[in-house]
């Protein structure tokens, strides 16, 4: 739709004079925050979530941050250093649609982008102050020509594209799981279907996270409203496929205490999901969270025969 109403503005010769659209700039900006999540994630979560990155330009595989070689620490560094030409870029058409804006002066605290490439300074830290992270005051003054609306037109679209992602990646955990209970056996090869697993639930994890971003940037740009009631506060109990249930806190405790003699990671429990067999006593009336049922108008059927197929256990 963007880009049909950008095709009509150059028709009628009501184009912007600069080579990238308005919509592009914005689209520029939401990229690079993206990338800048997944740097943050890498420093923190499994690094199989660089795998997630297949379809941009910056692709981190870094195996382990706390023992880098060489050559890793190098292959980091040029990567840094491509987030940082791509933020140079951002701020040069920034400069173009934001005239009366200028990042230097905005905030003492926020590093410069000349100041970024250096190696002291971190390309996933620099705010890039889009319309969305601009108080309302500001916006008013610094945003002209509509663009703080079309941010708010980009980032729902956002928001609705990453559920449809998610919920993309839990049908695949399930026939995943279900295909690697009937058919994988042997230490080898479960270890590699482990693999596999793992990398789902990271791309499950990165869906999750951008559906987060852009509904906070749509309530900085809408505040409350209706529009609430179909974006709603994705919870942690809520990403969860249709056959999959959370554990409860029985279960949550026996694999706590299993962590502990096995001596892995003992505080993630809470995230951990469960295969939901039949209904026992009291569990007649557990419904599937509400992700399965958010569009645009187009609600997911649950007749779909993917959707159907995803909730067998």
């Amino acid at each position: 739709m963007m880009a049909e109403e950008e095709k009509q503005r150059v028709e009628e010769g009501q184009a912007a004079a600069h080579d990238v659209s308005a919509g592009a700039f914005l689209l520029l900006g939401i990229e690079i925050q993206g990338l800048q999540c997944a740097f943050h994630l890498l420093q923190g979560c499994s690094p199989l979530i660089s795998d997630i990155l297949d379809r941009q330009a910056l692709r981190l595989e870094v195996s382990g941050l706390r023992k880098q070689t060489l050559l890793q620490t190098t292959s980091l560094v040029e990567r840094r250093t491509v987030l940082v030409k791509r933020i140079q870029r951002f701020r040069e058409i920034q400069r173009y649609y934001m005239p009366s804006f200028d990042h230097r002066n905005y905030s003492t605290s926020e590093p410069s982008t000349a100041d970024s490439t250096t190696a002291s300074t971190n390309a996933e830290d620099i705010k890039l102050y889009l319309p969305s992270e601009l108080s309302a005051t500001d916006r008013r003054k610094l945003c002209p020509n509509g663009l703080s609306a079309m941010e708010d037109r980009i980032r729902f679209a956002e928001a609705f594209d990453s559920l449809e992602d998610l919920r993309h990646h839990l049908r695949t955990r399930s026939f995943t799981n279900r295909f690697k209970k009937a058919n994988v056996t042997g230490q080898i090869k479960n270890t590699r279907a482990r693999e596999v697993q793992h990398r789902i639930d990271d791309r499950v994890r990165a869906a999750e996270l951008q559906y987060q971003r852009a509904r906070e940037a749509l309530k900085r740009l809408r505040g409350a409203g209706d529009w609430e009631n179909k974006l709603k506060v994705l919870e942690k109990s809520d990403v969860r496929a249709l056959n999959e249930r959370e554990l409860n806190r029985e279960e949550q405790d026996e694999l706590y205490r299993l962590r502990q003699r096995l001596g892995t990671n003992t505080g993630d429990t809470e995230d951990e999901r469960t295969v939901a067999q039949v209904a026992a006593v009291g569990e007649g009336q557990r419904r599937p969270s509400w992700i399965w049922f958010a569009g645009t108008g187009v609600v997911e059927s649950m007749n779909d025969p993917l959707t159907r197929q995803g909730g067998v256990v």
